[in-house]
């Protein structure tokens, strides 16, 4: 055996190359399955043709069943999480997307009242569509805000309310809803731009009116986040079932709708690709922790549905805590999140009509 691998090694080659060569010619190499034999008549053929560069018939080893099920494994794994990459993403792009194109809101939609079209220029170049009913000069005027894929439009019977007892009323739609300008939307943190430029409109008009700021779901956000800017130009904040912070409001969505698992899986995706679309993090865009801007001698009233899973009476009752003494937390029995007027409508026009008579008391001459 020695003298055949003395023969077939190339010159130069140390003899125990030259076997260990021939042994895994004869074996196969370890990953292969051991019935796999090259014919003895094969090996010094092959030994020689592979010293020459010449492949030659070895034969080839085949992946096992385990092999198969471990790349089906990955293969399946990644498909996954690609997938879940992909929905995720979309979720939060969409989530900041204008939710419908725009529309005209005539101001025939208040039936017989003395509207007034308005268009208001925001501080980063919006432009709004608003509405503005005058009102008694001698009664506080409001600024109502609507709610997240909603316009003024969807004010209309608050609107009526408030005329029909003397008050003023703006009501601007806000960017990225009903005809103003505007294709992102973040869940009411640029929107304050939008309230500012709301209120300076009214302070031109009647430098000293009182003024309450009406804010429903996003747009009781957004009131939130002008408050700093607004400082006591206005003299009371009504805030309807406004949400705690955009991550748990995000969270509070997807586990109402999809079951545990599919929901843990959600929403860790748009905790993932939200701050690609929003001007900063969810966890910034909280009313609960900016709550504390509104000045401590203006009134704040904070109204929620104990129905409401969008928005939970705990997390308002949280709101209530940052706040401080200054803010109160009224509960109606029967609403949910978008049906507050109508579900307890007693209640809500009295403790709202109360909140405003006392505002204009406070502010009276």
């Amino acid at each position: 055996m020695r003298i055949a691998w003395e023969r077939d090694r190339r010159p130069g080659q140390h003899p125990h190359w030259s076997c260990l060569f021939s042994l895994l010619a004869c074996q196969g190499w370890p990953s292969e399955p051991r019935n796999l034999r090259e014919h003895p008549a094969d090996v010094k053929g092959n030994t020689a043709a592979r010293h020459r560069g010449i492949p030659g018939n070895v034969p080839t080893a085949t992946a096992s069943p385990r092999r198969s099920h471990w790349f089906l494994a990955v293969v399946a794994t990644a498909s996954v999480a690609l997938l879940w990459f992909g929905v995720s993403c979309f979720a939060a792009w969409r989530l900041t997307r204008r939710p419908v194109p725009r529309f005209d809101e005539p101001p025939s939609a208040l039936g017989t009242l003395p509207v007034e079209p308005v268009s208001l220029l925001t501080a980063d170049g919006e432009h709004l569509g608003a509405w503005l009913i005058r009102g008694d000069p001698a009664r506080p005027i409001v600024v109502a805000l609507h709610g997240h894929g909603a316009s003024r439009s969807s004010l209309t019977s608050y609107i009526a309310m408030l005329t029909g007892r003397g008050l003023g009323v703006m009501a601007p739609s806000l960017r990225a809803h009903g005809d103003s300008t505007g294709s992102r939307t973040d869940l009411g943190w640029s929107d304050r731009d939008d309230v500012v430029a709301a209120v300076q409109h009214v302070l031109k008009l009647w430098p000293r009116r009182p003024i309450v700021v009406l804010g429903r779901s996003m747009g009781a956000a957004a009131a939130v986040f002008a408050s700093r800017e607004l400082a006591h130009t206005v003299r009371g904040y009504v805030l309807e079932a406004p949400y705690e912070s955009l991550d748990v409001a995000m969270q509070l969505r997807v586990t109402h709708t999809l079951p545990a698992p599919f929901a843990l899986v959600a929403s860790s995706g748009l905790s993932l690709w939200a701050p690609l679309f929003l001007p900063v993090s969810p966890g910034e865009i909280s009313p609960r922790e900016r709550i504390a801007d509104i000045p401590a001698d203006l009134p704040v009233m904070l109204i929620t549905g104990a129905l409401d899973w969008r928005a939970p009476s705990e997390g308002v009752r949280s709101i209530q805590r940052h706040a401080g003494a200054h803010a109160r937390v009224v509960v109606l029995p029967h609403a949910d999140h978008n049906d507050a007027l109508s579900a307890d409508r007693e209640l809500y026009e009295r403790a709202l009509l109360d909140f405003i008579d006392a505002v204009s008391a406070a502010n009276a001459p």
